[in-house]
């Protein structure tokens, strides 16, 4: 009985050529094609004969039985390679065939004609397009080339569903240098502003392959890989580092926002509140807009400043803020920023607490939406806990909070986690000390009435909540 292969270089010559071939092609496809570009490839079996269907189904099966293929759950017949020779395959391809070998055997089985890719049907092809831009931006195609496949693209595709899957999926360090730089920046910067914003773990390997990039010195790292690098180490609690990473933008509007955040975990809040406005002005004036200068995953951290400081005065602000970064002057309370601008009326007055919306429901997976009503049930403590108020926490509160903590762990965010487990969902155990603001004044513990959490608390693997 043959021995079933267990990595890329156990398989047998027919086999591995079949891999080489899944490989280019990227994304789940059928033997059809695979056979396709085989032929286009011109590409021979052991005995130097022409490949047959009747090779590529075998070789498929042995992909197969060697757990190495991942069929698509939807469309029957269709298939990839396994990620842990996926990635492997195309660097080896990369290192042992012309460019100019490989471009042309996938342009003709796809039919894309480069100088007439206005009329071609292959960018109409999301699988086409994947592979075609995958090639190009590992292969070192110039910035300008890339930019013109990114208009062509998106004219009938998602490019961001694109753009994803051809050079983010299943990332790989080692393919990194073979990037125009201009492109390799683009890629690093989408990748760390979806770490922060859809707090996904999957880009994690971004953020550590920046960071070699910072300690190596060997290139100037751009200022917008810097910012969104800088956000990632605020998140994640090491500020010195995030210092360190900003040290070049000395004038930067949103390199002021993020410095801001020290002064916010050291509970400086007017400080960190004069900080930002100062930046806002500067943002609004020099992109044109009045809201939305940031993601939301950096602008929270505003008007935590102002509800944190309590007074009419600032709860007003804060709620003036959050009206225009929701755009509407009735925001649902169950929305990002509806439910900040909901809690202030509530505080003071002004509506009635609608408590629903300040449950944690498993159903809803985002992150931030359960770390801003974490931080909101917290501040919202005295309203939430009246006789009145009707607040049960749901059935799957626990479960929907574990869930979402564990999603800023997993993409090493132990600031935010801190944050998250110190607000005790906004019910602290009776006698319980902690508080959700505190501000450190002359190296003693202040605490802020009414705000359940801990600026200064530094996270500690392993450590239950305070």
């Amino acid at each position: 009985m043959a021995l079933i292969p267990k990595d890329l270089h156990s398989l047998d010559a027919d086999t591995r050529t079949v891999a080489d071939t899944m490989a280019l092609l990227w994304t789940s496809r059928p033997r059809t094609a695979v056979y396709e570009l085989i032929q286009r490839w011109g590409l021979k079996n052991h005995t130097g004969k022409a490949f047959t269907q009747i090779a590529v189904k075998d070789a498929w099966a042995q992909l197969r039985r060697a757990d190495l293929l991942v069929e698509h759950p939807r469309r029957q017949g269709y298939a990839q390679l396994h990620d842990k020779i996926r990635s492997q395959a195309y660097r080896e391809l990369l290192a042992q065939h012309p460019v100019a070998e490989l471009r042309s055997a996938l342009h003709r089985s796809t039919n894309y004609d480069p100088n007439h890719s206005h009329y071609s049907w292959s960018f109409w092809e999301e699988a086409d397009a994947i592979a075609i831009l995958r090639l190009a931006v590992f292969s070192g195609a110039p910035f300008s080339e890339l930019e013109a496949m990114q208009k062509e693209i998106s004219r009938r595709n998602d490019w961001g569903t694109i753009f994803y899957v051809a050079c983010m999926e299943a990332f790989d360090p080692a393919l990194m240098d073979r990037v125009t730089p201009e492109w390799r920046w683009r890629m690093a910067t989408n990748a760390l502003g979806n770490l922060c914003q859809r707090v996904d773990p999957e880009y994690l390997p971004f953020f550590h392959w920046t960071m070699e990039q910072v300690k190596t010195g060997r290139e100037a790292i751009p200022g917008p890989l810097r910012l969104q690098l800088a956000e990632v180490l605020l998140h994640r609690g090491e500020f010195s580092q995030m210092i360190d990473v900003l040290k070049p933008l000395k004038q930067d509007a949103a390199a002021e926002v993020l410095r801001a955040g020290i002064r916010i975990q050291q509970g400086q809040w007017d400080s960190a509140q004069a900080e930002m406005e100062a930046a806002f002005k500067i943002l609004r004036k020099a992109m044109g807009i009045r809201a939305r200068l940031l993601p939301y995953s950096l602008t929270w951290i505003y008007p935590l400043t102002l509800l944190a400081q309590k007074t009419p005065k600032h709860l007003d602000l804060a709620r003036k803020f959050c009206l225009g970064e929701a755009g509407s002057r009735t925001p649902s309370a169950h929305d990002f920023w509806g439910i900040w601008v909901h809690a202030i009326n509530v505080r003071l007055g002004d509506a009635p607490l609608e408590p629903e919306a300040f449950q944690a429901f498993a159903r809803i997976r985002h992150p931030w939406v359960h770390f801003e009503r974490a931080i909101l049930r917290a501040w919202l403590r005295p309203e939430l806990r009246a006789p009145t108020a009707h607040f049960t926490p749901d059935p799957d509160h626990a479960t929907a909070v574990t869930n979402a903590r564990k999603a800023f762990q997993d993409c090493g965010f132990t600031w935010l986690d801190a944050q998250f487990c110190s607000s005790r969902e906004g019910f602290p155990q009776r006698g319980s000390r902690h508080s959700f603001f505190r501000s450190r004044r002359a190296g003693v513990l202040a605490e802020c009435a009414e705000f359940p959490a801990i600026p200064g608390h530094r996270y500690r693997a392993g450590a239950g909540c305070p």
